[in-house]
């Protein structure tokens, strides 16, 4: 759009400056209404400043999130670039060794680390606890020598912080547990108590980011039996270059790594055998950022173009009101022999210097405007994923922002000028009207029938695309009006013609579910071009409607205000192009403020069907990392509870392999959470599915597919989350690291399954094969005793005892999480959508401005 944009100025800037240095002439016609009305000249840059302003603002929305989230970067990893992932501490430094043998410039450091998950609280009677936190056992002299730069690490300036029994913790987990240096906290894990003094507080960055609480090494799983059930060995890697510039090298740091594990006898995680899997955390997370980035800047621009849409009108209602206020003055100037040509340079002349100004002053204030947008954000999103949203102003984006706003402006000003300045030289100078053109029968027919060609077309050729589907019978029904006006009035003609088009647009979600299914933004803002643009094209042809409907409310009388009503519709009706262009102005506004704000309340009012969705009639989830977390026979036992179902839980590196007509046609690696149910998970009604493979006709017939499964059934079925590739239906191959492998199918999908990370649902019977039978439960679907709130009894379970690492939620509480976060991106929406409603003040302004200016004769008169 930018280069575009950028494009256009480079083909019109020569001719205006060859019209300033070169056509004197010119140069003081376009010049001279800027200087003789400023006040009305800072309107109209005012108003034309403001489309600008939302380009702009989408672009540093989209700049700070993009460095808000590169910033994890330097937090979360600082050094480290790729995570290697070890069956044991002793592998992981047998393979640390075998990359240092290799001696790759991409590489200039390793650290093997233990990584572990367990709850942290303070000590003290008013205890708070943290049930899950990452915590890092690390040699410290080894960390802060990690990588070229010791800042990085986020250790710096410490001197042996593990003297005794003391431990590191970043700021933001001290904050949380209320602790600062020299404080004691607790660590539950496996049923002990360990206890640790706080030895130094840091920032949260680079190691001290990965890890929120970093220990000694063997200072945990040294002192806890079964330690492995909560931990992992991970190698990290440091490649060459500072936090930013080292994922650069990824691709040879990772062609090394490969090497060293080849070595060994082992293969990453992307190729068969015994499987390794290498991590390339620094790459992914900046990729995601710009990803995330590009999506927000698009998402702003796209929903902000209803606010474009709007000052683009309102540039066009201004200078159409400048060629009617000039229109004597325009036709003496042609009748001295000045072109028309040269009449519409010397507008875009004008334009030009309104154009730039108000591009310049635009672009600061979308700088304002995108870091409110931002701060709202950051103040309302505050944790969500760790990130915490900083502005980012990008020069590149300022000058992106004036750019397009500036091409904008022009392209509007010179098409207005071109149409304005056709006018008759004898009636411009008597300032009469034009008269009204007769219809042009066989042009009209000529128009119909190409736009129906074009619209058959169209849907022929993209009627499977969702804006096809909306645009092509919009299109002919538009195409038809001035067929339709060869046998009735043109008035009527256009209104079914328009009524029709609005009708398709507002029906079409609903007509064509599965073509129209998940909805880009564009689509709505094409929706909503269309609905208000023919809507106001009605409001226009009715125009004597109107006026009857107002001399009936006024009732004709003087004293009752019948002459000012008759007065205040008059102006209007006699300028239907320009009232129509406001009132559209304002409705492209008002809809998408509007539309934002159903489109919350809707969201708002689906938070019990997502609980259902996410957990069919089960009331609460309860997750626990912790051996010594509850039993069924324990949470039955609690006031509240009357089912207690438990899901084991494993995540194993699985390769699924595509299965086609019993050929395979390609290998996928990953890691793969699988949730292990037995029969009695549809003692209630369990999760609904998104899509069912065709075997089954109900989602009972999927589920009790997948429970009743065994691995030497004929068919193995499991049930896929909604965020996987995988489709209902398909076969796949479950390959665990042991080499033990099951052929399983798809039953179908679930919906919203990510909210909770439930993976794959997979029968008890098949857990042998993937995972691993002495792993803990860690995970209930709790039902509550009726006439309780689950709500209630999540929190009083969670209370009772934290130090257990219990977590229970219930599932509309994780619904109505997930709504709250929509609801504040919507608000944020619709603060930002809330600039376009200056569009329209601006707008109104303006033209009441110029109107009272046009008709200082008729006022003049009246008043005599």
């Amino acid at each position: 759009m930018t280069i575009l944009s950028a494009a256009v100025l480079v083909v019109l800037l020569p001719f205006v400056l060859f019209d300033v240095f070169f056509r004197p002439s010119i140069r003081r016609i376009g010049l001279r209404n800027i200087t003789r009305r400023t006040r009305e000249a800072a309107l109209v840059v005012g108003g034309s400043l403001l489309a600008t302003a939302l380009i702009t603002a989408s672009f540093v929305i989209g700049d700070s999130f993009d460095a808000s989230i590169r910033d994890l970067a330097r937090t979360q990893y600082g050094p480290i670039d790729e995570f290697v992932y070890a069956d044991t501490a002793v592998q992981a430094s047998e393979i640390a060794r075998a990359i240092q043998a290799k001696q790759s410039p991409a590489i200039d450091g390793v650290l093997p680390v233990t990584m572990l998950r367990a709850s942290v609280g303070s000590v003290g009677e008013d205890r708070i606890v943290d049930p899950s936190v990452r915590i890092l056992e690390i040699d410290f002299a080894d960390a802060l020598a990690f990588g070229e730069d010791e800042k990085a690490t986020g250790l710096q300036g410490l001197e042996d912080p593990f003297a005794g029994s003391g431990v590191v913790i970043n700021n933001k987990m001290s904050k949380f547990l209320d602790v600062s240096e020299g404080d004691e906290i607790d660590l539950f894990a496996n049923g002990e108590t360990l206890r640790f003094s706080v030895s130094a507080v840091v920032p949260i960055s680079g190691l001290a980011g990965t890890g929120e609480i970093l220990v000694p090494r063997g200072a945990v799983t040294s002192r806890l039996a079964n330690a492995d059930t909560i931990s992992s060995a991970v190698l990290l890697v440091s490649n060459t270059g500072d936090v930013f510039t080292g994922a650069e090298r990824t691709e040879e740091a990772r062609g090394a790594i490969d090497a060293a594990l080849a070595d060994l006898g082992l293969e990453p995680s992307s190729e068969s055998g015994p499987q390794i899997e290498v991590e390339d955390v620094k790459v992914e997370l900046l990729d995601a950022a710009e990803a995330e980035g590009t999506e927000t800047t698009q998402l702003f621009g796209t929903v902000g173009g209803f606010s474009v849409l709007a000052g683009i009108l309102l540039v066009i209602n201004l200078f159409v009101m400048l060629a009617s206020e000039r229109k004597t003055e325009l036709g003496t100037m042609r009748a001295l022999g000045l072109s028309r040509g040269s009449i519409v340079r010397s507008f875009a002349l004008e334009g030009w210097i309104y154009g730039i100004l108000a591009a310049v002053l635009g672009a600061m204030a979308g700088i304002g405007v995108g870091v409110g947008v931002v701060a709202y954000a950051s103040a309302s999103l505050t944790g969500g994923g760790g990130v915490e949203l900083q502005p980012s102003i990008q020069l590149s984006s300022l000058i992106s922002g004036a750019v397009i706003g500036l091409a904008i402006s022009q392209i509007t000003v010179l098409t207005t000028s071109i149409r304005m300045t056709k006018l008759n030289i004898v009636r411009a100078l008597k300032d009469l009207p034009e008269p009204t053109g007769t219809p042009h029968r066989t042009r009209n027919l000529v128009v119909g029938v190409v736009g129906l060609l074009a619209a058959t077309a169209l849907w022929i050729t993209a009627g499977s695309t969702q804006i096809g589907a909306i645009a092509a019978p919009v299109l002919g029904s538009l195409a038809a009006i001035p067929l339709l006006g060869r046998v009735l009035p043109g008035r009527v003609a256009t209104i079914i013609g328009c009524s029709a088009g609005m009708a398709w647009a507002a029906a079409v979600f609903g007509l064509l579910g599965e073509t129209m299914a998940d909805p880009e933004v564009s689509v709505f803002l094409v929706q909503g071009v269309i609905l208000v643009a023919l809507g106001s094209v009605i409001v226009a042809v009715l125009d004597r409607v109107w006026l009857r409907l107002a001399e009936r409310v006024a009732g004709g009388n003087v004293a009752s205000g019948g002459v000012a009503t008759k007065l205040g519709m008059a102006h209007p009706l006699a300028r239907p192009i320009r009232s129509v262009m406001l009132v559209a102005m304002f409705a492209l506004v008002l809809f998408t403020v509007t539309f934002l704000g159903i489109m919350n309340a809707v969201f708002q009012a689906q938070g019990p069907e997502m609980a259902h969705r996410i957990g069919g009639d089960y009331d609460m989830l309860l997750d626990s990392n912790l051996v010594s977390g509850y039993s069924a026979e324990e949470l039955t036992g609690i006031d509240g509870v009357s089912v207690a179902i438990p899901v084991r839980r494993t995540n194993a590196e699985v390769s699924f392999e595509n299965l086609k007509a019993g050929q395979a046609d390609g290998v996928e690696t990953n890691q793969a959470r699988f949730s292990f149910v037995d029969e009695g998970f549809d003692l209630v009604t369990p999760p609904a599915t998104a899509f069912r493979a065709d075997a089954f006709t109900s989602d009972a017939q999927a589920w009790e597919a997948v429970l009743r499964s065994r691995p030497g059934d004929e068919q193995v079925w499991v049930m896929a989350p909604d965020y996987s590739d995988v489709e209902a239906g398909q076969a796949l191959r479950l390959i665990a690291e042991d080499g033990n492998e099951v052929t399983a199918r798809v039953a179908g999908k679930l919906e919203l399954s990510w909210m909770i990370g439930s993976g794959y649902y997979v029968s008890t019977a098949v857990e042998p094969i993937l995972g691993d039978v002495d792993r803990p439960t860690t995970r209930f679907y709790l039902v509550a005793s009726d006439g309780r709130d689950p709500g209630s009894v999540a929190a009083v379970m969670t209370a009772a005892s934290p130090e257990r690492g219990v977590d229970a939620r219930s599932f509309v509480d994780v619904a109505q999480a997930e709504l709250d976060g929509q609801e504040t991106f919507l608000n944020m929406l619709q603060g930002y959508l809330g600039l376009g409603l200056l569009i329209g003040i601006a707008g109104l302004s303006v033209v009441l401005t110029r109107a009272v200016r046009e008709r200082r004769r008729q006022i003049g008169m009246m008043r005599a």
